[in-house]
């Protein structure tokens, strides 16, 4: 993963170590039927002063995302399916006209 997604909140949903190098991760608590993880980013360019997650039976329920401006964007995720397996025909791209395509 790229350094500039590493401090990201996508970063977080990639499953990998993410957490532990770019954020101070703390317990939340629990309030509105969720347990709670608050994660600020280690590095200021991330463009995010806090990211909060929310958990419901050990799976992701909500992620409340503050941006340096302080704006506050919640997320709910429903139906939540972590490495979900797909078949190779579930997704096809065909390049627009005129685009240029390199293999």
């Amino acid at each position: 993963m790229s350094q500039s997604l590493g401090s990201t909140p996508a970063a977080l949903l990639a499953g990998d170590d993410a957490l532990e190098k770019g954020y101070v991760v703390t317990e939340g608590g629990e309030s509105e039927g969720l347990e709670w993880v608050m994660a600020k980013p280690k590095s200021t360019e991330s463009g995010f002063e806090w990211v909060k997650m929310g958990f419901t039976d050990q799976a992701l329920a909500r992620m409340e995302l503050r941006d340096s401006f302080g704006h506050t964007l919640s997320i709910v995720f429903t139906q939540f399916e972590k490495d979900p397996k797909f078949t190779p025909d579930t997704f096809h791209f065909t390049p627009p006209p005129g685009a240029d395509v390199i293999q």
